[in-house]
């Protein structure tokens, strides 16, 4: 004898009725659950796909106000070097002139004197 034959003779019509509703209520939460725990663990991915996302972002903006930092450095160093140069052509520019007229010459400034 089957199952559904003795739960018929048993309870009735009624009786399989409420076996089976009892049956597809369980397979119901046993999805049910089954869904929970699938969801748990993609909330828990996504969490940590998002702390993992954070830390990134915050590396990237401390490497660019590194980025900023050495851009401020390289400014002043330019100014500096740019002070560096306009000296040495002011130097540069004297000496043309004094090599050019030979003041500094000897010979020159007794033949000046001469004259």
């Amino acid at each position: 004898m089957s199952v559904t034959t003795m739960v018929l003779q048993q309870f009735g019509f009624a009786g399989m009725i409420f076996v089976i509703w009892y049956f597809g209520l369980r397979r119901d939460q046993e999805r049910d659950r089954a869904r929970v725990e699938r969801d748990e663990k993609k909330d828990a991915q996504i969490a940590q796909i998002l702390t993992q996302y954070r830390e990134d972002v915050s590396e990237i903006k401390r490497l660019y106000k590194n980025n900023v930092e050495l851009v401020r450095r390289y400014e002043q160093t330019s100014g500096d070097l740019k002070e560096v140069i306009i000296m040495s052509t002011q130097t540069m520019t004297e000496l043309c002139t004094s090599i050019k007229t030979n003041q500094y010459c000897p010979m020159v400034r007794q033949r000046q004197g001469e004259e």
